[in-house]
């Protein structure tokens, strides 16, 4: 029998076709997403990958440990931190947003437990959680190589394992990995760096979306003619 403010019949039906605009073009942008982040593995793959000889690589190349292209740091508790427009980040993405930034430069994001799959990279100042590892590249070049790496790597499968219950700093800088020449890596950086840049921003636009639909939804709970 609670009285509860309920908005109008025709004002309900204007925040409800608002709000499926704007998650319609949410899922748009999801999809868009997906196809740019499908696109950049396959050219990482391309470049990489496919008819790779380790026995016979090509001149200025060589093998080597993930430790050669990035150090793996901690992040930090952030409870001390308040409100405001410097992204943070958890195992599972983006959880809200702080006054203080842990690092200001690119980084790839790994989980050091729960969804230990969803590596992420990041091309602004961020904070990470303690149950997160961010990364400081050896070289700029190495970013999204290094990414590319990193998600090719079937972590769902290790986090299985009782040898691996959870990541460690020890595991990751001991990956076998690949050396191309720096020139192939810059040339590999400049040839995804549109296409990342772009994914970014339709990220970002999301990310605004997201707010503007909670935002609708308030209204739904609001008594206005």
């Amino acid at each position: 029998n609670t009285l509860l403010p309920i908005p109008s019949i025709s004002k309900q039906r204007e925040i409800v076709k608002e709000y499926n605009v704007i998650q319609n073009r949410i899922a748009l942008n999801q999809q868009l997403i997906q196809k740019l982040e499908e696109t950049a593995q396959a050219i990482y793959r391309e470049w990489f990958v496919e008819g790779i000889d380790l026995e016979n690589l090509p001149e200025g190349w060589k093998t080597g440990k993930l430790s050669d292209l990035l150090e793996i740091k901690y992040g930090k508790a952030y409870s001390h931190l308040e409100e405001g427009d410097i992204p943070l980040y958890g195992s599972g993405g983006l959880m809200s947003k702080v006054n203080k930034s842990l690092y200001r430069k690119p980084s790839v994001l790994i989980p050091r437990k729960g969804t230990l799959s969803n590596i992420m990279f990041v091309n602004h100042p961020f904070w990470c959680v303690d149950t997160m590892f961010y990364s400081i590249f050896n070289d700029e070049v190495n970013g999204y190589y290094s990414y590319y790496i990193l998600k090719q790597l079937d972590f769902d499968a290790l986090n299985q394992g009782s040898a691996v219950p959870s990541m460690t700093t020890a595991f990751l800088n001991d990956i076998d990995v690949v050396l191309p020449s720096k020139n192939i890596l810059s040339d590999f950086t400049n040839s995804l760096k549109k296409m990342i840049t772009y994914k970014e921003n339709i990220e970002t636009e999301n990310q605004k979306l997201t707010e503007l639909k909670e935002l609708l939804l308030s209204r739904l709970a609001t008594i206005e003619n």
